[in-house]
């Protein structure tokens, strides 16, 4: 006898995890409305149309994981979209708390320092998106240690790189370019 299962938008006993998504999406959406104050304030003249695509992403992530939380999909998209507004919402914390208005924040020096990192982990994790997509799986147990094995060579670069950044537009190197000291 062949007896189809009905579909389910949200799985029962899967409530916490709608919520968590959702929590997930509104928190990645108040740091882009955040990191945005703090860029107007700072008179920032770079581009920051990025954001837009990280907002869409948190977005695509919340519904996502919303309705297949077992997928790891609408995650990985969720976590992304989080890097990516935490990210810049540090570096404009540590501009505006150094440069614009300096010691008018606790802990600027401090965040400047995440900038340099905090947005990694979501590259990792949009270039695992296609070995995951579209059913949350990956295609056969040998993919795993390939995902495991870029994961290890992807933080250990960056590890280095959190200890001795370069990047110009980041808060130190606008510090060096208006001759400051951070």
């Amino acid at each position: 006898m062949d007896v189809q299962r009905p579909t389910v938008a949200i799985p029962t006993g899967s409530r916490t995890a709608s919520r968590v998504a959702w929590l997930l999406c509104g928190l990645t959406l108040a740091l882009i409305s955040c990191a945005l104050a703090l860029a107007f304030l700072n008179r920032y003249d770079g581009y920051l149309t990025f954001l837009v695509a990280v907002a869409s992403a948190a977005l695509v992530g919340g519904v996502v994981a919303s309705r297949r939380p077992a997928n790891p999909v609408g995650w990985i998209i969720a976590g992304h979209a989080l890097c990516f507004a935490l990210g810049e919402l540090s570096r404009q914390y540590a501009i505006y708390g150094v440069l614009t208005e300096p010691g008018s924040l606790p802990f600027a020096r401090m965040m400047a320092w995440p900038t340099y990192w905090v947005w990694f982990p979501g590259v990792i994790l949009m270039s695992s998106l296609p070995l995951y997509f579209p059913n949350g799986r990956l295609l056969s147990r040998r993919w795993r240690w390939a995902v495991l094995f870029a994961v290890f060579v992807a933080v250990t670069a960056k590890s280095f790189a959190a200890v001795r950044p370069g990047d110009e537009e980041t808060p130190v190197g606008l510090t060096q370019r208006r001759g400051l000291v951070l």
